[in-house]
This record gives structure tokens, sequence and C-alpha cells, in this order.
């Protein structure tokens, strides 16, 4: 009887030994540690697939059975090494979502916003997508990879949401960008977004006057300047009068951000005079 042992990568037979019973043959590739023979050690392989295998192949005229009084028959791999090799880098879809698109309120964002975008690999498939704010990664979306196959990670990572609460910033410009790996770590094109956050409202007006028009009139021009330092422009000035003693108000009503405004008293006594600010986010005190 006839033993065939043989090796194969990418379903073709590279290497074979034949171990003869009948001439007290052994047939090896190699042996196992410890066992006088080093094992056997195949480098610069470029394939998909390896097989370990032993076939018993009978004389012509014989048969291969079982059962005889001598069997010692076996095949293992001790470890192995990858390295994938995909050159081609993954690509990103067209991100979409408010966080990808112009503020809704005058081109700032605010409040919690988000973007959706999915990832495609034609190699070893997409193992994560990072999306990242002012250079500093937020959030990782990583695939269900497994490095034992071939192909370890899946074409494509389906649509992905990444939100971003806006206030956890500090207001004013900052880059967001996203970014898709592949498997043997081959990154896409970066997206990049350039938004303006403005999540805080404006500070109370500064220098607040009112001023009668002539000595004893009830009518009177209030004046007052902006608060430095805005990152969204104030847009609008508010302004509301009160009896001292808190009601009833006159309905509220709008000037211009920088005023003045005029405001006339319904009679004598002592009144309160209110003026806040909106800026162009929507953000108001």
């Amino acid at each position: 009887m006839v033993s065939r042992a043989a090796r194969r990568w990418d379903d073709y037979q590279r290497e074979t030994c034949l171990d003869s019973v009948e001439n007290n043959e052994s047939c090896f590739f190699g042996g196992p540690p410890g066992a006088g023979t080093e094992p056997a050690v195949i480098t610069g392989l470029h394939a998909q697939t390896l097989t370990l295998g032993i076939q018993c192949h009978a004389p012509a005229e014989e048969e291969c059975i079982t059962g005889a009084t001598e069997h010692h028959v076996w095949t293992a791999m001790y470890g192995a090494a990858v390295t994938l090799s995909d050159p081609t880098p993954p690509t990103l879809s067209t991100p979409n979502g408010s966080l990808w698109e112009p503020g809704i309120d005058n081109g700032y964002h605010k409040g919690t916003e988000s973007v959706t975008v999915a990832a495609q690999d034609t190699g070893g498939g997409v193992k994560e997508i990072t999306f990242a704010v002012d250079g500093q990664p937020l959030t990782t979306y990583r695939a269900p990879c497994n490095f034992t196959y071939s192909q370890p990670c899946p074409l494509t990572s389906g649509p992905q949401t990444f939100t971003l609460d806006t206030a956890s910033l500090p207001d004013g410009p900052h880059t967001l960008t996203l970014v898709a790996t592949n498997a043997a770590s081959d990154q896409s094109t970066i997206a990049t977004q350039e938004i303006t956050i403005e999540n805080t409202p404006p500070p109370p007006p500064v220098d607040l006057t009112a001023t009668p028009i002539q000595t004893g009139s009830t009518t009177f021009q209030i004046n007052w300047s902006e608060p430095p330092g805005q990152t969204a422009p104030i847009i609008t000035a508010t302004y509301e009068i009160c009896p001292a003693s808190g009601s009833p108000c006159t309905p509220a009503a709008q000037a211009s951000a920088d005023g003045p405004a005029t405001i006339t008293l319904s009679g004598p006594g002592s009144w309160t005079i209110s003026v806040w600010l909106t800026n162009a986010a929507g953000n108001t005190n």
C-alpha cells in the first residue's frame, strides 16, 4: 500500500511525497517540534488557500482498506503569519445629514446633529470608519472582521450614522472629517466639512439708556450698544416696557440690533425697560 501526502494551495497540488509500506519507507515534509526533525516552513507563498492532506493510493488491482495492523498518519499546521495584499483603498459614499449641510440657522450649527455615510472595499473589506472633529477621532465604527479568512471584513459597511452634540465644542469654526480603513489598513480619501457652531445666546446689550424726548415727556428714546466678541452677528433687539409693579407689560416689540427705539409710556409713574438680543443662529437670552 502506498500513501500520498500532499500540500495544495489555490486548489493546485504543489508538493507530493509517497510512502511505500512494502519498502518500509516514511514520507514527511517535516516533523512536529521536538521530534528530531524540523517542521517544514513555507515562505513567500502568494495564495488565498492552503490545504494539507493525506490520501491512500493502492497499487494496481489492490484496495486501500482500514483495519491494517499499522496506521500512523497525521497532518498539522502549527502557525501561520499572513500578510494581506490589498493596494486599493476603500471608498466613501457622499456623506449626508445636517452636519454635512449648511446650518439650518443662517449657516450656523447648534444642538445635536448627525451625518450618515457608507464605505466600500473591493479587497479585504471595510474594517472601520472614523469620524473626527478638528483632527481628533470622536467615534469609530468597527466592522465584524475575522482575520482567519482571506477576506476578513465585509465588502461594505452599510450606512453608518455618527452624531455630534455641538454643545460639547466651543462656539466657532470646526473641521469635520470622515475616513474609511480597509483590512490592509489602507485609508480612503478623507471627506471634509467646515462648520461654524453657535449654541450661546448673546449677552445683554451694554450702555442701555432711556432719554426723554423733551422735559416732562412720556416719550423716550432707548439707546444701547452690542456686546463685543460674538461668533454669530446680532440681528435683532427686542424691548418691553413694564410698570414697576410688574404688570401689565406692553407687548414686546422689535428694533434693529443696535437700536435706537422710541417708546411712549401710558402715564406717569415708575417703569422698567428691558432689552434683549437675538443672534443669527436664533439664540436669544
